[in-house]
């Protein structure tokens, strides 16, 4: 894989400087590479990075005046990174996560001579609130169905808003019968019913 960048000079004054990138690879993959590159710059205290216009702006001390050695340190960090040994395997592997839509929190951590992908935030199903949360997935399930059926029946054929009115009201019984279930546990493991077994 060639890896190819170029950083140009778009607008300068004093304590900013916005660049504009030139590159081969992937915008989205290199600005996760040269958001690394930039925490490895001491003199850069903050950078604004946009996509969309291929540029970044880099925010210094009013007392840097040599633009063109901060650049250059840049440009070898960036450099520096794409030497290492898995940048290749970890270029794709990124490109492959933002493929599937894994966009937020992509990081990339360089420790000594490799780079560390680190995921912040997968998208996907977040099973703490929606699957062990199960009373309330199943109350939500049952008004989403009534209400739907409510509103579609005149419209839909006789099955569809049969369907939903069946299922509407399974999953109300299966609601009630859990809770009977834990109420049934909670008196037959009570202290009180404990002690006139024994």
């Amino acid at each position: 894989m060639t890896a190819e960048f170029e950083l140009v000079t778009a607008h300068y004054i004093r304590g900013r400087l916005r660049l504009r990138i030139k590159t081969d690879m992937d915008m989205r993959v290199f600005f996760i590479f040269l958001n690394a590159a930039l925490k490895r710059v001491k003199e850069i205290k903050k950078a604004a990075l946009n996509q969309y216009a291929s540029s970044v702006t880099l925010f210094f001390d009013d007392n840097v005046s040599d633009v063109d050695n901060l650049i250059s340190k840049l440009s070898n960090q960036i450099v520096f990174i794409m030497s290492l040994p898995n940048f290749t395997n970890t270029y794709y592997e990124i490109l492959n996560a933002l493929c599937f839509g894994e966009s937020d929190g992509i990081e990339v951590i360089i420790k000594d001579d490799k780079i560390a992908t680190n995921y912040l935030q997968k998208r996907g199903w977040d099973i703490s609130t929606d699957v062990f949360k199960k009373d309330t997935m199943i109350s939500k399930t049952t008004f989403s169905a009534g209400v739907l059926t409510l509103l579609l029946a005149p419209a839909l054929p006789t099955p569809a808003w049969l369907v939903l009115l069946i299922f509407g009201y399974s999953s109300f019984k299966q609601y009630e019968s859990t809770k009977v279930i834990e109420q049934l546990l909670v008196q037959y493991l009570s202290p009180e019913k404990q002690d006139t077994n024994e």
